[in-house]
């Protein structure tokens, strides 16, 4: 049975996606039920429901859907018990007594489908790499990446220093800003720790997880190619130069293609789906009954 189930939702789908066309004289009806002190929100959203309930029942999906006949099979295997009948029985009793029109767990997938249905893509509206790249150029914000500092580390080992720490600290810190010393020939002048290296290139979350929120936050406010420190981590001391810092600017999109297409289908079903429900409000006179 599941293995039928995405055969019939794309089925479902192309139907009630090119289903959108009516003559005004022939339109459809509906019946949305609301509360008596309903506000206008729930109203429409109530109308909304009732015609995507009417076209779900309209092409049969509560007599076909998989997720349907099986929640019915069990209920109906639960109120009446009856080991000798066989799922298509129990279904079909399900159906005289009326259950997909009151069960919610029923209405709720109906409704789930037919919304899946009006964003259907059509093979015709897949994007086409100019679509992709005129995506990434509108909406560079969705694509851009954390900026990535580059810096030269110098770190002073607090155990292995003891209470010469701070003094060799500024001594070396007036070495590397009276000198115009290489990263390496920097790098050589403190002590080995794990993972650090002469240069290194992070965002500002992996400084933080690296060496804590004290140096990545003082790392963030420096100026660029100028030593300062020392930061303080557990670890010890440490003395940088920050050399760049990077713009979070989107990457090519052969890199990040399945990305970009991804959230312009994403938008796309979206606006397919506003535009193929507001058609098929057109299309239905509902009929609101206010209930206590």
């Amino acid at each position: 049975m599941l293995r039928y189930s995405a055969q019939f939702f794309l089925i479902g789908s192309v139907l009630l996606a090119g289903s959108l066309v009516w003559s005004e004289s022939t339109k459809r009806e509906a019946v949305a039920r609301v509360s008596t002190d309903a506000s206008a929100g729930e109203v429409a959203r109530a109308v909304d429901e009732a015609i995507l309930l009417a076209e779900a029942r309209r092409y049969g999906w509560h007599q076909t859907d998989p997720v349907v006949f099986q929640h019915l099979v069990r209920n109906m295997d639960f109120v009446d018990q009856d080991e000798s009948a066989g799922p298509m029985v129990s279904f079909q009793r399900a159906l005289d007594l009326g259950m997909d029109k009151t069960d919610p767990v029923v209405r709720s997938r109906l409704l789930h489908r037919a919304r899946q249905s009006l964003m259907f893509v059509p093979e015709d509206r897949e994007p086409t790499t100019e679509d992709l790249e005129a995506h990434l150029q509108r909406y560079p914000e969705r694509f851009s990446t954390s900026p990535r500092l580059r810096f030269v580390h110098v770190f002073l080992n607090k155990e292995r220093r003891g209470d010469q720490l701070y003094a060799d600290t500024q001594r070396i810190l007036g070495d590397l800003r009276r000198a115009a010393l290489s990263p390496a020939e920097a790098h050589k002048l403190g002590d080995p720790l794990l993972g650090a290296r002469a240069v290194e290139t992070a965002t500002i979350a992996q400084l933080d997880a690296k060496y804590g929120p004290s140096f990545a936050e003082g790392i963030e406010r420096a100026k660029l190619d100028q030593w300062f420190g020392p930061l303080t981590t557990v670890y010890g001391l440490h003395l940088v130069r920050v050399i760049s810092r990077g713009t979070g600017e989107p990457l090519p999109l052969q890199e990040i293609r399945n990305q970009v297409r991804a959230d312009l289908i994403r938008d796309l079903r979206e606006e397919l789906g506003r535009e193929r429900l507001a058609a098929l409000r057109a299309a239905y006179d509902v009929r609101v009954e206010k209930v206590p």
